[in-house]
């Protein structure tokens, strides 16, 4: 028989029960741009991309903010930045081609709790 521990490891209250079940952000975005909500991306000139990512907790649990960062794992035709606090995404195009990079959600203490892959193809940008 496996035993699993049901100690709350967290710097909060919650179920435990729950918490065993899986904890994690429902990644989303607040932007209207066609075909964003696939988070394959088409980007058809050398504009700026401005979105709004969102985090939900699939669990309601009060005081926990979620934190954004990004990582580029394929690409070098764009820059990707995002506001840690506001999850405000800017990308910028450099050249055509395919860009992928992934958003990470996670809570104060960098515990991850939620992971987006993007891909992103940019066309009509040049190079």
């Amino acid at each position: 028989m496996t035993r699993v521990s049901k100690v709350n490891p967290l710097p909060f209250a919650m179920d435990t029960d729950t918490f065993l079940e899986g904890l994690y952000w429902i990644i989303g975005t607040t932007s209207v741009l066609p075909g964003i909500a696939t988070w394959n991306w088409t980007i058809d000139d050398c504009s700026e991309l401005s979105v709004f990512i969102t985090a939900e907790l699939n669990y309601e649990i009060s005081g926990i903010t979620p934190q954004f960062s990004v990582s580029v794992l394929s690409g070098s035709n764009a820059v990707v930045d995002i506001d840690s606090q506001s999850g405000e995404l800017t990308l910028t195009p450099v050249s055509n081609g395919v860009f992928v990079f992934v958003i990470t959600v996670t809570n104060a203490t960098g515990c991850v709790i939620g992971q987006q892959e993007v891909t992103v193809t940019i066309t009509n940008c040049g190079g």
